[in-house]
């Protein structure tokens, strides 16, 4: 299992660029999901229903709060950084496929990669510049969003928490 896991903030940006909002009530209403995954975080998910930032955020915590306890059941899952991926998709990929035994075709790769050097105009296109992308959540958010979704996130997820699984040194400087 190869979980690429994003900065919490780089998450709350695209789901807002692309006009996704999510409902709290929707992890709170199952039942076994909350029993095994999230019951220490009801009252967080619950204060966070109201206010767009903290949804965002508590949403990324809640799905990887799920993803750590599994992976503690799975210790040859790989926890890979998006930010790293975006950086040096290359380098990356043929890193990503050595960790799981599969063969990486460099040539392959940069015929089927064009996307990674040219974005569209469409914000929901997956055509984007990759060097670009892992940060630019910094230009789009408010310091105040950036302080909600990462005050919350932390709830769920300590900062370099997730770093402590990913085969990629230095993994996350923004702290997960």
């Amino acid at each position: 299992m190869l979980v690429i896991h994003r900065h919490p903030c780089g998450f709350a940006s695209s789901l807002d660029g692309l006009g996704w909002d999510f409902r709290i009530d929707r992890l709170l209403s199952q039942p076994k999901l909350v029993s095994e995954h999230l019951g220490e975080f009801e009252d967080t998910l619950r204060a966070a229903r109201h206010d767009p930032w903290l949804r965002k955020g508590a949403f990324w915590g809640a799905l990887h709060r799920v993803f750590l306890n599994q992976a503690a059941q799975h210790p040859e899952w790989l926890f890979w950084p998006y930010e790293a991926i975006c950086t040096d998709p290359e380098l990356q990929f043929e890193a990503i496929a050595g960790a799981l035994g599969w063969p990486f075709h460099r040539e392959a790769f940069r015929r089927s990669s064009p996307g990674t050097s040219a974005s569209s105009r469409d914000r929901g296109s997956t055509r984007k510049r990759s060097g670009e992308m892992a940060s630019i959540w910094r230009s789009r958010l408010s310091a105040a969003a950036i302080d909600a979704v990462t005050g919350i996130a932390r709830e769920f997820v300590p900062p370099g928490r997730l770093a402590t699984l990913s085969p990629v040194p230095g993994a996350v400087k923004d702290g997960w």
